[in-house]
Protein backbone atom coordinates (compact mmCIF):
# COMPACT_ATOMS: atom_id res chain seq x y z
CA UNK A 1 0.00 0.00 0.00
CA UNK A 2 3.02 2.55 -0.18
CA UNK A 3 1.39 3.72 -3.42
CA UNK A 4 -1.47 5.39 -1.54
CA UNK A 5 0.37 6.75 1.21
CA UNK A 6 3.00 8.05 -0.94
CA UNK A 7 -0.03 9.50 -3.21
CA UNK A 8 -1.36 11.23 0.21
CA UNK A 9 1.75 12.73 0.70
CA UNK A 10 2.05 14.11 -2.80
CA UNK A 11 -1.30 15.78 -3.13
CA UNK A 12 -1.20 17.13 0.46
CA UNK A 13 2.05 18.51 -0.66
CA UNK A 14 1.17 19.57 -3.29
CA UNK A 15 -1.48 21.74 -2.40
CA UNK A 16 0.79 23.11 -0.31
CA UNK A 17 2.75 24.83 -2.80
CA UNK A 18 1.07 28.31 -3.24
CA UNK A 19 1.93 29.00 0.68
CA UNK A 20 5.80 29.64 -0.22
CA UNK A 21 4.83 32.09 -3.00
CA UNK A 22 3.68 32.10 -6.62
CA UNK A 23 6.20 33.88 -9.44
CA UNK A 24 5.17 37.74 -9.40
CA UNK A 25 3.87 38.96 -12.90
CA UNK A 26 4.00 42.37 -13.61
CA UNK A 27 0.72 43.94 -12.46
CA UNK A 28 -1.64 43.69 -15.61
CA UNK A 29 -2.66 46.87 -17.33
CA UNK A 30 -3.17 48.67 -20.19
CA UNK A 31 -1.21 51.40 -21.63
CA UNK A 32 -3.00 54.57 -23.45
CA UNK A 33 0.12 56.74 -25.16
CA UNK A 34 -1.33 60.26 -25.48
CA UNK A 35 1.66 61.34 -27.32
CA UNK A 36 5.68 60.55 -28.02
CA UNK A 37 6.15 62.04 -24.39
CA UNK A 38 3.39 60.98 -22.23
CA UNK A 39 1.49 57.18 -21.40
CA UNK A 40 -1.48 56.87 -19.17
CA UNK A 41 -2.38 53.28 -17.52
CA UNK A 42 -5.59 51.56 -17.10
CA UNK A 43 -6.35 48.50 -15.78
CA UNK A 44 -6.80 45.53 -18.15
CA UNK A 45 -10.58 45.12 -18.52
CA UNK A 46 -9.69 41.37 -19.46
CA UNK A 47 -8.96 41.33 -15.36
CA UNK A 48 -11.85 43.06 -14.16
CA UNK A 49 -14.72 40.77 -13.76
CA UNK A 50 -16.61 40.91 -10.55
CA UNK A 51 -15.59 38.26 -7.65
CA UNK A 52 -18.76 36.42 -8.47
CA UNK A 53 -19.67 33.23 -5.67
CA UNK A 54 -18.30 30.39 -6.67
CA UNK A 55 -21.21 27.73 -8.40
CA UNK A 56 -18.63 24.67 -7.28
CA UNK A 57 -16.95 25.55 -3.88
CA UNK A 58 -13.34 23.59 -3.07
CA UNK A 59 -14.90 21.42 -0.59
CA UNK A 60 -17.59 21.08 -2.63
CA UNK A 61 -15.33 19.67 -6.07
CA UNK A 62 -13.20 17.49 -3.35
CA UNK A 63 -16.77 15.96 -2.14
CA UNK A 64 -17.57 15.06 -5.97
CA UNK A 65 -14.42 14.19 -6.87
CA UNK A 66 -14.06 11.42 -4.53
CA UNK A 67 -17.39 10.24 -3.22
CA UNK A 68 -18.53 9.46 -7.03
CA UNK A 69 -16.17 7.36 -7.96
CA UNK A 70 -16.16 5.67 -4.99
CA UNK A 71 -19.60 5.13 -4.39
CA UNK A 72 -19.85 4.25 -8.03
CA UNK A 73 -16.89 1.14 -7.47
CA UNK A 74 -18.62 0.04 -4.57
CA UNK A 75 -22.32 -0.37 -6.67
CA UNK A 76 -20.18 -2.17 -9.37
CA UNK A 77 -18.64 -4.13 -7.14
CA UNK A 78 -21.30 -5.17 -5.13
CA UNK A 79 -22.82 -6.48 -8.17
CA UNK A 80 -20.03 -7.80 -10.08
CA UNK A 81 -17.36 -8.96 -8.06
CA UNK A 82 -14.08 -9.00 -9.24
CA UNK A 83 -11.03 -10.39 -6.81
CA UNK A 84 -8.48 -7.15 -6.03
CA UNK A 85 -10.60 -4.23 -7.93
CA UNK A 86 -11.14 -2.18 -4.67
CA UNK A 87 -7.40 -2.44 -3.86
CA UNK A 88 -6.35 -1.39 -7.34
CA UNK A 89 -9.16 0.83 -8.09
CA UNK A 90 -8.48 2.75 -4.63
CA UNK A 91 -4.38 2.69 -5.51
CA UNK A 92 -5.52 3.90 -9.40
CA UNK A 93 -7.44 6.89 -8.08
CA UNK A 94 -4.68 8.38 -5.68
CA UNK A 95 -1.97 8.33 -8.08
CA UNK A 96 -4.05 10.17 -10.64
CA UNK A 97 -4.80 12.43 -8.35
CA UNK A 98 -1.82 12.79 -6.58
CA UNK A 99 -0.02 13.59 -10.49
CA UNK A 100 -2.54 15.66 -11.02
CA UNK A 101 -2.60 17.91 -8.43
CA UNK A 102 1.75 17.88 -8.42
CA UNK A 103 1.34 19.31 -12.22
CA UNK A 104 -1.18 21.78 -11.28
CA UNK A 105 0.03 23.08 -8.49
CA UNK A 106 3.32 23.74 -9.72
CA UNK A 107 2.51 25.15 -13.16
CA UNK A 108 -0.16 28.09 -10.81
CA UNK A 109 3.29 28.83 -8.86
CA UNK A 110 5.83 29.07 -11.48
CA UNK A 111 3.45 30.76 -14.22
CA UNK A 112 1.46 33.29 -11.50
CA UNK A 113 -1.32 33.50 -14.19
CA UNK A 114 -3.88 36.31 -13.17
CA UNK A 115 -7.31 35.67 -12.93
CA UNK A 116 -10.07 37.19 -15.32
CA UNK A 117 -11.11 38.65 -11.23
CA UNK A 118 -8.21 39.67 -10.02
CA UNK A 119 -8.84 43.26 -9.02
CA UNK A 120 -11.91 41.89 -7.52
CA UNK A 121 -10.51 39.62 -5.54
CA UNK A 122 -7.21 41.52 -4.23
CA UNK A 123 -9.51 44.20 -3.28
CA UNK A 124 -7.98 46.63 -5.99
CA UNK A 125 -7.86 50.23 -4.22
CA UNK A 126 -10.04 52.52 -6.95
CA UNK A 127 -10.58 55.66 -4.28
CA UNK A 128 -7.19 57.09 -4.99
CA UNK A 129 -7.49 59.94 -7.00
CA UNK A 130 -3.75 60.44 -8.24
CA UNK A 131 -3.35 58.80 -12.03
CA UNK A 132 -2.27 55.28 -11.68
CA UNK A 133 1.46 54.53 -12.77
CA UNK A 134 1.15 51.25 -13.66
CA UNK A 135 3.53 49.65 -11.38
CA UNK A 136 2.27 50.60 -7.94
CA UNK A 137 0.34 47.80 -6.25
CA UNK A 138 -3.06 49.07 -5.08
CA UNK A 139 -4.22 45.64 -3.93
CA UNK A 140 -5.17 45.65 -0.30
CA UNK A 141 -5.50 42.03 0.70
CA UNK A 142 -2.90 39.75 0.15
CA UNK A 143 -4.71 36.92 0.40
CA UNK A 144 -6.98 37.73 -2.26
CA UNK A 145 -3.75 38.90 -4.17
CA UNK A 146 -2.23 35.37 -3.84
CA UNK A 147 -5.69 33.37 -4.92
CA UNK A 148 -5.87 35.93 -7.62
CA UNK A 149 -2.21 35.01 -9.01
CA UNK A 150 -3.13 31.42 -9.40
CA UNK A 151 -5.19 31.11 -12.98
CA UNK A 152 -3.78 29.03 -14.79
CA UNK A 153 -4.42 25.80 -14.92
CA UNK A 154 -7.82 25.29 -13.12
CA UNK A 155 -7.16 23.23 -10.12
CA UNK A 156 -10.80 22.23 -9.72
CA UNK A 157 -11.20 21.25 -13.41
CA UNK A 158 -8.37 19.04 -13.06
CA UNK A 159 -9.18 17.55 -9.61
CA UNK A 160 -12.50 16.43 -11.50
CA UNK A 161 -11.04 15.33 -14.62
CA UNK A 162 -8.26 13.34 -12.30
CA UNK A 163 -11.05 11.28 -10.43
CA UNK A 164 -13.72 10.78 -12.94
CA UNK A 165 -12.19 10.24 -15.97
CA UNK A 166 -10.50 7.66 -14.11
CA UNK A 167 -13.53 6.67 -13.13
CA UNK A 168 -15.08 6.60 -16.59
CA UNK A 169 -12.28 4.59 -17.73
CA UNK A 170 -12.82 2.02 -15.24
CA UNK A 171 -16.34 1.60 -16.18
CA UNK A 172 -15.62 1.65 -19.74
CA UNK A 173 -13.26 -1.22 -19.30
CA UNK A 174 -15.32 -3.12 -16.58
CA UNK A 175 -18.37 -2.80 -19.26
CA UNK A 176 -16.21 -4.27 -22.13
CA UNK A 177 -15.42 -7.00 -20.12
CA UNK A 178 -18.34 -8.19 -18.52
CA UNK A 179 -20.22 -7.98 -22.33
CA UNK A 180 -17.61 -9.75 -23.29
CA UNK A 181 -17.75 -12.48 -21.28
CA UNK A 182 -21.51 -12.78 -20.85
CA UNK A 183 -22.11 -12.27 -24.49
CA UNK A 184 -24.11 -9.61 -23.85
CA UNK A 185 -25.61 -7.43 -27.27
CA UNK A 186 -23.91 -4.44 -28.91
CA UNK A 187 -26.96 -2.35 -27.41
CA UNK A 188 -26.34 -3.24 -24.27
CA UNK A 189 -22.16 -2.67 -24.26
CA UNK A 190 -23.59 0.93 -26.18
CA UNK A 191 -25.73 1.47 -23.37
CA UNK A 192 -23.22 0.67 -20.84
CA UNK A 193 -20.84 2.96 -22.46
CA UNK A 194 -23.63 5.77 -22.14
CA UNK A 195 -23.47 5.60 -18.55
CA UNK A 196 -19.73 5.75 -18.26
CA UNK A 197 -19.62 8.87 -19.97
CA UNK A 198 -21.60 10.28 -17.18
CA UNK A 199 -18.51 10.97 -14.68
CA UNK A 200 -16.90 12.59 -17.70
CA UNK A 201 -19.70 14.99 -18.36
CA UNK A 202 -20.17 15.78 -14.32
CA UNK A 203 -16.29 16.70 -14.72
CA UNK A 204 -16.63 18.65 -18.33
CA UNK A 205 -19.71 21.00 -16.35
CA UNK A 206 -17.18 21.38 -13.50
CA UNK A 207 -14.58 22.50 -15.78
CA UNK A 208 -17.62 25.24 -17.78
CA UNK A 209 -18.64 26.38 -13.85
CA UNK A 210 -15.26 28.03 -13.59
CA UNK A 211 -15.49 29.68 -16.92
CA UNK A 212 -18.62 31.26 -16.25
CA UNK A 213 -17.92 32.39 -12.44
CA UNK A 214 -14.65 34.24 -14.03
CA UNK A 215 -12.60 32.78 -12.15
CA UNK A 216 -10.44 30.92 -14.97
CA UNK A 217 -9.88 31.99 -18.39
CA UNK A 218 -10.99 29.37 -21.20
CA UNK A 219 -7.43 28.19 -21.83
CA UNK A 220 -7.02 27.94 -18.18
CA UNK A 221 -9.41 25.13 -18.14
CA UNK A 222 -9.13 23.15 -21.02
CA UNK A 223 -5.19 22.89 -19.40
CA UNK A 224 -6.84 21.50 -16.29
CA UNK A 225 -8.80 19.41 -18.11
CA UNK A 226 -5.97 18.07 -20.17
CA UNK A 227 -3.66 17.38 -17.11
CA UNK A 228 -6.52 15.84 -15.65
CA UNK A 229 -7.62 13.51 -18.12
CA UNK A 230 -3.95 12.68 -18.88
CA UNK A 231 -3.25 11.66 -15.53
CA UNK A 232 -6.63 9.24 -15.19
CA UNK A 233 -5.32 7.56 -18.32
CA UNK A 234 -1.72 7.01 -17.06
CA UNK A 235 -3.12 6.03 -13.73
CA UNK A 236 -5.43 3.65 -15.34
CA UNK A 237 -3.09 2.54 -17.46
CA UNK A 238 -1.19 1.13 -13.97
CA UNK A 239 -3.78 -1.23 -13.32
CA UNK A 240 -6.15 -2.10 -15.60
CA UNK A 241 -6.69 -2.59 -19.26
CA UNK A 242 -9.25 -0.62 -21.12
CA UNK A 243 -9.85 -2.87 -23.71
CA UNK A 244 -9.24 -6.81 -24.00
CA UNK A 245 -7.75 -8.30 -27.27
CA UNK A 246 -8.94 -11.56 -27.84
CA UNK A 247 -6.51 -14.36 -28.62
CA UNK A 248 -6.70 -17.38 -29.75
CA UNK A 249 -4.74 -19.29 -26.83
CA UNK A 250 -5.81 -18.34 -23.37
CA UNK A 251 -2.41 -18.46 -21.85
CA UNK A 252 -1.24 -15.37 -24.73
CA UNK A 253 -4.62 -13.35 -22.95
CA UNK A 254 -3.18 -10.03 -20.97
CA UNK A 255 -6.24 -10.13 -18.76
CA UNK A 256 -5.15 -12.45 -15.66
CA UNK A 257 -7.94 -14.74 -13.89
CA UNK A 258 -8.99 -11.79 -11.58
CA UNK A 259 -9.94 -8.91 -14.35
CA UNK A 260 -6.83 -7.41 -14.58
CA UNK A 261 -3.38 -7.09 -17.04
CA UNK A 262 -0.25 -8.51 -16.54
CA UNK A 263 1.24 -5.87 -19.00
CA UNK A 264 3.06 -3.00 -17.97
CA UNK A 265 1.93 -0.11 -17.11
CA UNK A 266 2.83 3.50 -18.88
CA UNK A 267 5.22 4.18 -15.63
CA UNK A 268 7.16 1.05 -16.53
CA UNK A 269 6.92 1.41 -20.24
CA UNK A 270 8.70 5.13 -19.63
CA UNK A 271 11.31 3.94 -17.44
CA UNK A 272 12.24 1.06 -19.53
Amino acid sequence: MWELAAGVVVTAASLSLPMFGVHQQALPRVAIALDQQHTIFALDPSHGHANLTEQITTAQVIVLSYSIPLLGHAIVQYHRPMLFATRDFVLGLSVSTAMAQLATNILKITTGRFRPNFYAMCHWDSSNTTPWDGTSNLCTLAVGELEGRQSFPSGHTSCAFSTLAFFSLYLVGRAHRDTRQRGRSSRHRMGAFGWASLPLLLALWVGVTRYQDKWHHTDDVLAGAVIGAGCAYAAHSCYFVLFQVDRKHADEDPISTDGYSTLPCVADAVAV
